[in-house]
């Protein structure tokens, strides 16, 4: 189950980065990013990656089994999807 939730959080960690990559223009008009977009993309991307495993961690430290919890149910995920909200704002008032 473990390892299923840690592939889970690998797997949206690229889906986000992939989001950024195509808002950030790359895969749409293929020039090159500058350095300071690169620092930005690898910083969300890193943080992202590090509340995913912190909600794994966290939801595994207090785990019941007789308790069927939910990813996102404990303050890690809340932060995940605050964070999501966030940078999609931020995302998109850059334009």
């Amino acid at each position: 189950m473990i390892f299923y939730r840690i592939l889970q959080c690998i797997s949206q960690s690229f889906l986000f980065l992939q989001v950024l990559l195509v808002v950030s223009g790359w895969l749409i008009v293929k020039n090159k990013l500058k350095s300071t977009v690169r620092v930005v993309i690898a910083g969300l991307y890193t943080i992202y990656l590090i509340l995913g495993m912190f909600n794994i961690v966290v939801d595994y430290s207090f785990y019941n089994p007789a308790v069927n919890t939910q990813p996102y149910s404990n303050a890690f995920g809340i932060s995940i999807t605050i964070y999501r909200s966030v940078v999609s704002i931020f995302v998109v008032a850059q334009g």
